[in-house]
C-alpha cells in the first residue's frame, strides 16, 4: 500500500460502478450521472423539499408557540413541550432542517449553472 499512487485511475476491478448514482437515487440531485434512472417515488428531489419546509416551519411554531398555550402545542405535534425539552429540541431540529435545505439548495444550485454552462456552449 505504500506505492500507491492518488494520481492514477483506479483498476476496473476496483471500481464500484453504483456509487456514482447514489446521490440521484436518494433524492439529493435531480440528474442522474449514468443511464440507470431507477429511484423510488419517496426519494423526489422535490417531494423531500417540501416536507422539509413543512417540518421547518412546524419546528419554528414550536418555538415561537408560548408554554401555556398547550392545546396549540399538542395540535402542532410538539411533543418536545410535554418532555421539558421544547425550546432546544426545536432549535437543534430546525438547525438540521435548515442545514439539509441548504444543502439541496447549494447542491441544485451549482448543477442548475453547470448545466447553463454547458447549453451556453452548444447554443453560442
Amino acid at each position: 500500500m505504500n506505492n500507491f499512487d492518488n494520481t492514477k485511475l483506479l483498476p476496473q476491478n476496483l471500481v464500484i460502478k453504483q456509487l456514482d448514482n447514489h446521490l440521484y437515487r436518494i433524492g439529493l440531485c435531480l440528474t442522474p450521472v449514468s443511464n440507470n434512472k431507477k429511484r423510488n417515488l419517496i426519494n423526489n428531489p422535490i417531494l423531500i423539499f417540501i416536507f422539509l419546509c413543512i417540518t421547518l416551519t412546524k419546528f419554528m411554531l414550536g418555538i415561537i408557540i408560548p408554554q401555556q398555550n398547550e392545546l396549540l402545542l399538542r395540535v402542532c405535534g410538539d411533543f418536545a413541550h410535554f418532555m421539558g425539552v421544547k425550546t432546544h429540541y426545536n432549535i437543534g431540529a430546525s438547525l438540521f432542517a435548515l442545514s439539509v435545505l441548504s444543502t439541496q439548495i447549494t447542491y441544485e444550485n451549482r448543477n442548475f449553472k453547470s448545466t447553463c454552462k454547458i447549453l451556453y456552449k452548444y447554443i453560442y
